[in-house]
């Protein structure tokens, strides 16, 4: 290094020096390494991080595109465990970024020869990922590859026979087309010589354009202003320059596992849709995949393949074409269909910001103009570097291509299509089913409160004495015509339906708070929301009090409550209270008047539906008979017994149990029966578990079966997680049977 006068003319002194070698001072310098892997972006790290150990710099930074750290960070979507923007298991790349801040002794082209030189070096170490192009960023211009990443494009690879019925004909006529037969590909097809394919193809596209075009046709269900929806089109337009994308609430699209972070009304959920198109046809080892595009700002984890399998599901005709709309709704929680894994890798990254100011980030023609700031001389030979990086581009899509095509299991595409079609597509189709009977209860309520016949009192000798004076002054209040307007805020998480000035007004009802220090305040804001008339005062202050002293009557062992939220007429969408606890341990629930359409609960015996009578009849008679089961050790520690534990724990106030599909009582923690089943009640139990197991085949013919039924009585849980599969989260079906006091009391 002492006879090299040339790269002692490259190194530039700095006042702070933290690195040195050989007596020559170290600056920090940044890079961005462009990289594709197979499996796991694990292995493009590691390689990255054998080339940088290599290369004699000490990293100070390090960023991938799609990583999910930065992200979770701001967005703040991973409070429930695991972040909901993680790429999926097993998701190649054909081309990645990763930004790397380090240290070095070296600088400009001295530096990029070294990075380079210590690539070729540990490129056969690490198996699975290479790094195609590197870049050195100048100073003035810092990258951060995740945070400056504006836009994801992923592929997924879809198998012919997922689109069209008999795929054998089309890979023939394929076949045919392919010029170099001996060659297993990937051949990219010329579709407009192929018909049968053509046809395919286009349909494919048409049904695409048509579930996006329902969303152009419904933007405002997006919560996004007009200029926000011009500046983004559908189906891979342009966007102009602009970061303002209209971004949808893919909350439906996420992992099920990871619930907790796909509330709707996250701002984790939110992705922009820039682009979702089919373009290519790709033959390779005898079998024909449709290379689909779809690009985006922030993808949740399984969103790509759930995207792509309701384009499939709507192209085969299983789902209708505004099932896109329908599922990012805020209001709708639902299930979704999900492609298989093992056919999605990411195309390309975009850093628009970053981009425009500085230029393209591997884009080779900054070498031939003035680049304000760079070190680096502008050398003839660049040419050949940008020829050499299009040339090694293409082998690596050549081998992940084939490597995609060769893993295909044709045979277990063929089972997921089965299933989808005889089981899923129903249970989806019945949850749709049921939004639309959602929507058109929200209609009726709307009509009947633009009438003003909604909810009109009923006898007041029918409500019990202790709810008699509150019910009086909110049926009061909305009469007179001084129920409050409902804020801005809790306005976002009611659903509404068409008459929305109606609800916000508060003539048809609306949602407000109260509190113990103040009159009438909005929950969200802290701040009033509209002037109380004078008149009102009076009136708000007697229900206040009136409303704090039904909860001390109701709950008198309770701790005392700082808020009460009133409402009216008001279907929430699915939402987190912001409380404490998040409204998880400490909200209780009054329910004055009277309820129709969903919320209807019949408490006399002869309106109990036939489905529900027998397994009623036989968990009644077990309490009667004193054969109620005790509640195990293990399950006690998660209910709140009051008083009388022993009684609870007993079994001789109600408790928890378990039935298996196997065993006719075991406790489910242990998988021990907790005390001996006494003879004659071996025949009740065994009726009672088939017929519960057969409660639950009548209630949802298409859902997986349980393997266990906890079965509760007078059983108050504290928060907790359910052992099952998926925490509880993704296959928990709850059934209420019977009367309901206390604080689930709704009279009827």
């Amino acid at each position: 290094l002492a006879n090299s006068s040339w790269l002692c003319r490259s190194l530039v002194p700095v006042r702070s020096c933290r690195f040195s070698t050989f007596g020559l001072t170290g600056r920090t310098a940044e890079c961005s390494l462009l990289v594709g892997y197979i499996d796991t972006a694990a292995c493009a790290e590691q390689l990255v991080l054998r080339l940088l150990q290599e290369a004699g710099v000490k990293v100070s930074d390090f960023s991938r595109a799609t990583d999910y750290v930065a992200r979770s960070a701001t967005l703040s979507d991973s409070w429930c465990g695991d972040s909901a923007l993680q790429q999926d298991t097993g998701c190649g790349a054909l081309s990645d970024v990763i930004s790397v801040r380090f240290e070095a002794a070296l600088q400009g082209e001295a530096l990029l020869a070294n990075l380079r030189a210590a690539a070729e070096k540990v490129a056969a170490v690490v198996t699975g990922a290479v790094v195609l192009d590197i870049r050195l960023v100048p100073r003035e211009a810092p990258l951060h590859a995740e945070s400056s990443c504006t836009k994801r494009t992923y592929s997924y690879f879809v198998p012919i026979n997922c689109l069209h019925c008999q795929s054998e004909p089309l890979i023939k006529e394929a076949q045919e087309a392919v010029h170099d037969k001996e060659s297993p590909g990937p051949h990219k097809l010329q579709t407009s010589q192929l018909p049968k394919i053509l046809c395919v193809l286009r349909s494919l596209k048409k049904s695409i354009t048509l579930m996006f075009s329902c969303l152009d046709n419904n933007a405002s269900l997006c919560n996004s202003d007009a200029e926000e929806s011009r500046v983004q089109r559908f189906g891979g337009a342009k966007l102009y320059g602009s970061e303002k994308r209209r971004r949808l609430r893919m909350h439906n699209f996420g992992a099920p596992e990871l619930a907790g972070n796909l509330a709707p009304l996250k701002n984790g959920v939110l992705c922009a849709l820039d682009k979702m198109q089919a373009n290519e046809v790709i033959l390779a080892h005898d079998q024909i995949f449709v290379h689909m595009q779809i690009a985006g700002d922030n993808f949740l984890t399984q969103q790509v393949r759930r995207l792509v399998a309701t384009a499939i599901c709507i192209h085969r005709g299983w789902l209708p074409l505004d099932f896109l709309r329908t599922a990012t709704r805020s209001d709708v929680v639902m299930q979704t269909p999900l492609a298989p894994a093992g056919f999605l890798f990411l195309q390309e990254c975009a850093f628009g910001t970053w981009t425009r100011k500085n230029g393209g980030l591997f884009d080779r023609t900054w070498s031939k103009r003035v680049q304000v700031g760079s070190c680096m001389d502008v050398k003839p030979g660049l040419d050949d570097d940008a020829a050499a990086a299009r040339e090694a581009a293409q082998r690596w899509q050549q081998r992940l291509f084939s490597e995609y095509a060769s893993r295909a299991d044709m045979d277990a595409v063929q089972r997921w299509m089965h299933t989808m079609e005889h089981q899923q597509i129903p249970s989806i189709m019945s949850e749709l089913k049921g939004v639309s009977k959602l929507d058109a209860f929200v209609r009726d309520q709307d009509s009947q409160i633009a009438a003003g016949i909604a909810n009109a009192p009923s006898d007041s000798h029918a409500c019990p004495v202790v709810y008699s004076k509150a019910l009086q002054l909110l049926r009061r209040l909305r009469q007179d015509g001084h129920w409050p307007r409902t804020s801005t805020a809790r306005s976002r998480v009611i659903r509404l339906g068409a008459n929305e000035d109606l609800a916000v007004d508060g003539h048809g009802g609306g949602s407000f708070s109260l509190s113990r220090t103040t009159v009438y305040q909005d929950q969200s804001s802290m701040q009033p929301q509209r002037a109380v008339l004078p008149e009102d005062t009076e009136a708000f202050e007697e229900l206040q009090s009136t409303l704090f002293e039904l909860e001390r009557q109701l709950a008198p062992g309770r701790t005392p409550s700082t808020w009460i939220a009133v409402n009216c007429n008001a279907l929430f969408a699915p939402h987190t209270d912001a409380g404490a606890g998040k409204g998880q341990s400490t909200s209780m629930i009054v329910g004055l008047g009277n309820y129709q359409g969903i919320a209807n609960a019949p408490s006399d015996s002869h309106a109990c539906p036939v489905v529900y009578s027998k397994a009623l009849q036989l968990l009644r008679r077990l309490r009667q008979d004193g054969h109620w089961p005790r509640t195990s050790t293990a399950r006690s520690r998660v209910i709140r017994l009051g008083a009388n534990e022993d009684l609870a724990v007993d079994g001789h106030g109600g408790g928890s149990f378990s039935l298996s599909r196997t065993t006719v009582y075991q406790d489910q923690s242990s998988m021990q029966p907790q005390r001996a089943v006494l003879p004659e009640d071996t025949e009740a139990f065994e009726e009672l578990q088939s017929t519960l197991f057969e409660l639950e085949r009548q209630l949802a013919p298409g859902r997986t079966p349980s393997t266990w039924i906890a079965v509760n009585c007078n059983a108050l849980f504290a928060p907790h997680t359910d052992a099952g599969a998926g925490k509880g989260q993704s296959t928990s079906m709850i059934v209420g049977l019977g009367n309901y006091q206390g604080i689930a009391n709704a009279p009827s």
